[in-house]
């Protein structure tokens, strides 16, 4: 049996990738696959992923470019497409009128937490600095994932608040701030400001 790798992901992430290739890249998966370089990330991929199980994260970093690659477009459009669709596409139906109901700082807080129980490695940490401001910190990102994880969780929480019709979203990213290491990788902290009006 394989050992679990340090930096892991719910299975029901790389489930909803394929979805979303499927939706959004020309060709779709198969086309995604068709574009890895890398033989081990393509064998990693094309198996069965169990919703809850975990996963090793860094094959996400190769599937992005291959999609990237794919639909033509740079690795931050497609990490932003896919974190939209995905987010529209779990946040959808009932959940958007039960958005609506909450206070805009309440649907950050608790997209963030809930985003963190995605990780099996990373602290989530919400901070409302005003009514219309809330700062989201992700600790123990391993340093190569750092812009991967600033953008996806930023723009998830940026969709949910839009769906619940938050007017004037916008969306402040700091830079990536070392703070020690883990299972042989840099890790250290990665945050945004979302303020809406």
């Amino acid at each position: 049996m394989d050992a679990k790798p340090p930096f892991c992901i719910k299975g029901v992430v790389y489930r909803g990738l394929r979805e979303c290739y499927d939706a959004t890249v020309p060709g779709g998966t198969e086309a995604v696959l068709a574009e890895l370089r890398d033989d081990d990330v393509h064998a990693f991929f094309s198996q069965s992923f169990l919703a809850g199980g975990w996963y090793d994260i860094f094959p996400l970093l190769e599937l992005d470019a291959a999609a990237a690659r794919a639909a033509r477009v740079s690795f931050e459009q497609q990490v932003t497409r896919a974190s939209e669709w995905q987010a529209k596409h779990e946040l959808g139906g009932v959940y958007r009128v039960f958005l609506r109901l909450l206070r805009p700082g309440t649907i950050g807080a608790g997209i963030a937490r809930m985003a963190g129980t995605y990780y099996d490695f990373a602290r989530m940490e919400t901070t409302r600095v005003s009514p219309t401001e809330l700062v989201v910190v992700m600790h123990g990102v391993p340093e190569e994932m750092a812009a991967w994880l600033t953008l996806v969780t930023s723009t998830y929480v940026r969709v949910a608040l839009e769906l619940a019709k938050v007017p004037g979203v916008s969306v402040f990213r700091s830079p990536y701030k070392r703070t020690g290491t883990s299972e042989g990788h840099a890790v250290g902290e990665v945050s945004a400001r979302l303020v809406w009006r």
